[in-house]
This record gives C-alpha cells, structure tokens and sequence, in this order.
C-alpha cells in the first residue's frame, strides 16, 4: 500500500506522473503488467471476487480483470487522490461495475469474514509495519481455500544492509521491511498453509539497470519537465542508490503465495 507511512512527500502527483512515465499509466512499481502476469503464474483467478491491497492508481487491478479474468475487484489504498485517480480510470475503462476503489485507514479492512476468492498485492506491504496483524486480516477476509498473492521488498537476512539503508534514508516514504524467512514463518502462524516465498533479486536488478538506461537517458527530458532538475538530480541518486542495495542482495524483492485452508 503507499501508506501507512510517516510521511514526507508520500505519493505526489508528481512521482505519480513520473512512475507511470516509466512503468505505464496505472502501475507505480517495477514491472508493471508483465511482473503481474509472472506473479500470477500457476493462479487461475478467473471468476474470482478479488482484493487489491495498495491499489495506487488502479492499474494492477484493472490488469486483474481485463488480463487475467477475475470478476470484480475491490482495491483498497490510504491515499485518497490515489484512490480517486483509480476510479476516474476504471470510469474511463469501462470498469466500474466490476472495479471498484476505497481509500481504508490503518487496522483491519472493512470488509466481512470470507468476502474474498482472492487477496492480491503489488509492491506495497513493505509499507505497513505490522506484517501480523496485516496477514491475521488478509487470512479472515478470504474464503476457505483462497489465494493470497503479491509480490513485495524484502531485506536479506543476517547481514550488514548498509547500502539499503541508505536508500530507505533517501525515498519519499516510509517502509518496514522484513526477511524472507519471518514473511514465510509469519503468514504460516496465522494459518496460511503451502506458503512460497520465491527471490526475485536478479529480475528486478535487471530491470532497473534497464530503467535507469531511460530515466538517465531517453526519458530524461520528459522527468525534468515534470519535477524540475534539482528533483530529477535528487532521483537519479535514489535510483542508483536501488540498484546498488540489489546488486550487493541487500534488498530482496520476492514473491508470497499463500492459501488458506479449505477445512478446519
């Protein structure tokens, strides 16, 4: 989710703009459509009445029904302009009778016990600090046999992260980060069985060398139009200090499945 945080800037209209310039109109994290289809691999969703926690600005959910065939969607974001921006697209898309979008405070989600086929999460758990209460709540909110699947930034275990601290220090938002092994031991201890946990390290240090190419190069004019040079300089800084906490396996984005129980 882009929130809770502490915030600085949080999500801007700004960032928003120059996130989509780079991963396309909706999506505010790596990968975009092509990262949600390889996290979806192995999970049919058709037909499924689906969550999306940390929304944004829709894309991902959109890409859940038009790609993917879920039959509605109900994402869920604590930036209400982010959320707003969601529901103009899906209004733009024809999707509003099946997507749906709703700005949420900190604590339990406001939906009912087993409302959900499916809960879906692109990027943004590593901004709610406490991952228990967050899984205990994803776990109610799904029925019996249901899917939890996203994808998030995780730290490496048991080393110095020196390098991702410092870029956690310059970012424009809060984060707590947890390790492969505690995202794996706490989705289980609330009742999450065939947990995965799958390292996507290499994918995403190969797309932000690619991205980086853009942001320095090609698109590089368009981004200080956007948010001037001095923001632009201060960027480039942040997006090499990303790379840099990849590259060393400092930071470990990562893939989560989980389902719950169909009995018990």
């Amino acid at each position: 989710m882009s929130g809770p945080r502490e915030r600085k800037d949080g999500y801007d209209d700004q960032l928003v703009a120059r996130l989509e310039l780079i991963w396309g109109e909706g999506f505010l994290s790596p990968g975009g459509a092509d990262e949600i289809r390889t996290l979806l691999e192995g999970t049919d969703v058709r037909g499924m009445d689906m969550l999306d926690i940390g929304c944004g600005t829709g894309g991902g959910a959109a890409a859940l029904i038009q790609e993917h065939g879920a039959a509605s969607v109900i994402g869920v974001d604590v930036e209400q302009h982010l959320v707003d921006r969601a529901a103009d697209r899906a209004e733009r898309t024809g999707l509003s009778t099946r997507l749906t979008f709703r700005t949420v405070d900190l604590g339990p989600f406001p939906f009912d016990e087993a409302s959900f086929d499916a809960v879906f999460s692109k990027d943004a758990i590593l901004h709610i600090p406490d991952k228990p209460a967050l899984f205990s709540d994803v776990f109610r909110v799904l029925k019996r046999d249901g899917r939890f699947v996203a994808s998030d930034w995780l730290k490496a275990e048991g080393r110095s992260c020196d390098a991702l601290e410092a870029f956690l220090k310059a970012i424009e938002y809060s984060t707590s980060m947890e390790t492969p092994a505690t995202s794996a031991r706490v989705l289980e201890s609330v009742g999450f069985v065939d947990v995965q946990v799958t390292d996507r390290t290499e994918w995403l240090c190969n797309v932000t060398r690619e991205d980086n190419e853009r942001i320095f190069g090609a698109l590089k004019s368009r981004i200080i139009e956007l948010i001037g040079a001095e923001k632009y300089e201060a960027w480039t800084e942040i997006r090499r200090g990303l790379l840099s906490a990849l590259e060393v396996g400092e930071l470990r984005p990562s893939h989560l499945l989980a389902r719950k129980p169909d009995s018990g």
